[in-house]
């Protein structure tokens, strides 16, 4: 007699071992995801395909009722950050799902260095979870002694860009300064301007204890309510003879004052600056700046690339090289700091050890190695000294360009949509475009949400212009 797979003895150990690989794949396909945002090679609008496998994965799981609510609540309650993402990821889709993960938070409510990577693992699982879900654990957590825990709601809040302006008030008083940072750079990507008063007393604070984590967080989130008073403090400290770095001389560029030009050239020259403090002369913009630059690529010194940066910016020229990337090296060690909802990522600009350039042939070398080639502007000065020479005369030196173009909401928006832009020159951009008569105060996306999300408000931005 034939039997239905549900009245099969093993179809419960069949169902479960599906679920296990499809568990496997959300797991791969989260961390790859992520990866792919990353890589330099792989423009950001064809990440799209990853998530569709990812949802219909997400899909099979849940069809399997509470064999794949198990499994997933297995998982979220491990100690591989892996396991827990997926875990986390899968469980709002059940209807006790909500319930199990304030059950299985209750672990991270002590305080525990060793927990904080779970804790963001937690935190990563909930970034496409629905937040009228969210809110009421959201709040719950809020309130949790661990200053981790705090200190990631806080941020969650302003990375989805949830209406609890509330909540945000409230953390902007915690005891913690790691805590009110992470409210104060949400206060600004939400553009809750009437906070501004609250975050300016947090940031001189925290520029008095010298805490420059949060004054980078503080000052970004003033930024993006379009204060000024980020930039003046980053100028004063210079004026002191204090070091600044590379995100706060960032805030000094995108306010665009043609009269900075001297503060931000002795800022990238600073004796023990970071190298991709050079990138903030881009940002700035005015052609001015170019002669300088291209003064800087002489003898191909350790920030070359970042200057090479700097000269595309403002001048858009495409002077490519490649470069030769072996398996075991990350192609993003010199990368900046990007803030996505994993934290402070650092990442690389294929400028590290293990890497040659190339004019395009393969050496036999080279062939032997597993790796590949990746295309990164060139940092020969010869080569941008030649392209200056020809298209000088298409630039005014008192003007402010982005790739070339008139600086404006319509070159920035270009730079953020535009395939191959890398996630962290379209963080960069992000922040620019908040500061624009129109568009602001306020953060209008992140560039590693949902690219079907990120479309819908390109399209929305664009029909502003």
């Amino acid at each position: 007699m034939l039997q239905t797979l549900g009245n099969h003895p093993d179809a419960v150990s069949f169902r479960k071992d599906l679920v296990a690989d499809h568990m496997e794949e959300i797991e791969w396909l989260l961390e790859h995801r992520d990866m792919q945002f990353r890589d330099p090679e792989i423009h950001w609008t064809e990440v799209g395909e990853l998530e569709g496998r990812l949802w219909n994965k997400v899909a099979a799981v849940v069809a399997q009722g509470d064999v794949g609510f198990d499994l997933a609540k297995a998982a979220a309650g491990r100690a591989e950050e892996e396991r827990v993402r997926a875990g986390v990821w899968l469980l709002p889709h059940f209807p006790r799902g909500m319930e199990t993960l304030s059950e299985l938070a209750e672990r991270f409510h002590e305080e525990d260095a060793a927990q904080e990577p779970l804790i963001e693992a937690l935190f990563r699982g909930l970034e496409a979870s629905a937040l009228e879900l969210l809110e009421p654990l959201l709040r719950q957590w809020a309130q949790s002694p661990n200053p981790a825990m705090r200190s990631r709601v806080a941020q969650f809040i302003g990375y989805r860009r949830a209406e609890m302006a509330d909540l945000l008030e409230t953390m902007l008083r915690d005891e913690d300064l790691a805590v009110v940072a992470e409210a104060g750079l949400s206060a600004g990507k939400l553009g809750l301007v009437d906070l501004q008063p609250v975050l300016a007393q947090s940031l001189a604070q925290a520029f008095k204890t010298k805490n420059w984590r949060a004054s980078r967080s503080l000052a970004r989130g003033l930024s993006l309510l379009g204060s000024s008073l980020p930039a003046g403090h980053v100028r004063q400290m210079q004026q002191s003879g204090a070091a600044t770095d590379a995100a706060l001389t960032e805030l000094v560029a995108i306010e665009g004052r043609f009269e900075d030009c001297d503060y931000l050239e002795s800022a990238c020259a600073a004796d023990g600056g970071e190298r991709d403090i050079w990138l903030s002369l881009g940002v700035w913009g005015y052609a001015q700046a170019v002669p300088h630059l291209l003064a800087q690529l002489e003898g191909e010194p350790d920030h070359a690339i970042h200057v090479a940066r700097a000269l595309h910016l403002i001048t858009g020229a495409d002077l490519k090289t490649k470069r030769w990337v072996a398996e075991d090296d990350d192609w993003d060690e010199d990368e900046p700091p990007v803030e996505t909802m994993g934290g402070i990522d650092d990442l690389d600009d294929g400028d590290s050890e293990g890497t040659t350039e190339s004019s395009g042939e393969t050496s036999a070398e080279a062939d032997e190695l597993r790796g590949r080639w990746i295309e990164e502007l060139t940092v020969d000065a010869d080569a941008w000294r030649a392209w200056w020479q020809s298209h000088e005369g298409q630039f005014e030196a008192d003007r402010r360009y982005r790739h070339g173009h008139a600086y404006g909401a319509t070159a920035i928006l270009a730079e953020i949509e535009a395939p191959e832009t890398r996630l962290r020159e379209r963080c960069r951009a992000l922040r620019e475009l908040a500061r624009l008569q129109g568009f602001g105060p306020g953060q209008a996306f992140e560039p590693d949400w949902w690219t079907s999300h990120q479309r819908h408000y390109l399209a929305h931005l664009k029909s502003k212009l």
